[in-house]
């Protein structure tokens, strides 16, 4: 089971994140431990296994990023453990903004949101278009190079975080 089947919803890289919480809470409610107190011990492990399915497709929902490894991981785009070449252009973009993290954390903070803005942009009419009856593979490769970069500046940013806490 996807947690898009447990969600009831169709597999796409945007959700309602109201709906997502009121999924999250009603299923939270259905297979809470306490219900499941005086059952056999098969249907409380099938609860507890629901109750932690749950937990993860609701952290999965919350972040869009996560969203789109774990969508591009059902049309097998993406390994848990796979590492991805990134343009060269945005490489060397990389090395000058952890240069600027050293030198100037304010401005290094504001450049990374302008680059993340940037490439959202980009990449955001796929993600609204996305139809999983009509899987188009180079819109996917696309959402998976935007996945990657994203990726980067996050990591950068947790970078940036822990010196600004210094």
């Amino acid at each position: 089971m996807t947690y898009f089947e447990l969600y009831e919803l169709p597999i796409s890289f945007i959700t309602d994140p109201s709906y997502i919480k009121k999924k999250f809470l009603e299923l939270s409610r259905l297979y809470h431990p306490d219900r499941y107190v005086n059952k056999p011990i098969i249907e409380q492990t099938q609860a507890d296994e629901m109750s932690a399915m749950n937990n993860r497709a609701y952290k999965t929902f919350s972040d869009p990023v996560v969203l789109i490894k774990y969508v591009l991981s059902l049309y097998h785009k993406i390994d848990e453990e796979e590492t991805h070449s990134l343009d060269q252009e945005f490489l060397m973009e990389m090395l000058d903004l952890n240069d600027l993290i050293i030198s100037d954390s304010e401005k290094a903070s504001s450049e990374i949101h302008r680059m993340k803005s940037e490439l959202k942009a980009d990449v955001q009419s796929d993600l609204n278009a996305f139809n999983p009856a009509q899987i188009n593979d180079p819109i996917l490769d696309k959402i998976k190079e935007y996945y990657f970069k994203m990726k980067y500046l996050g990591r950068l940013e947790k970078n940036l975080h822990g010196i600004q806490d210094l």
